[in-house]
């Protein structure tokens, strides 16, 4: 039997995925990014979901942060 795999994988970040880890007024879905699951359902890739880097520093309740305020040295080595 032939294996049917495609042997591709995405590697997703969890806010991404799921607009409940997003801060308030940004999700445009109410609970996954829709087009984003089609688009690599269609593809025949598979998913690795890794953590949300604010989620992992500041925790799902937080404020919204300027753009700015995410060149921190401390939030810069998260995403790295």
């Amino acid at each position: 039997m032939k294996d049917k795999r495609s042997g591709k994988i995405v590697i997703v970040s969890h806010c991404i995925l799921n607009v409940h880890s997003l801060e308030d007024n940004l999700a445009i879905y109410s609970g996954l990014e829709e087009e984003v699951v089609e688009l690599l359902i269609k593809k025949g890739v598979g998913i690795y979901q890794i953590p949300c880097p604010e989620v992992e520093l500041s925790g799902i309740f937080r404020k919204a942060l300027p753009k700015e305020s995410y060149e921190h040295p401390k939030i810069r080595n998260l995403y790295r």
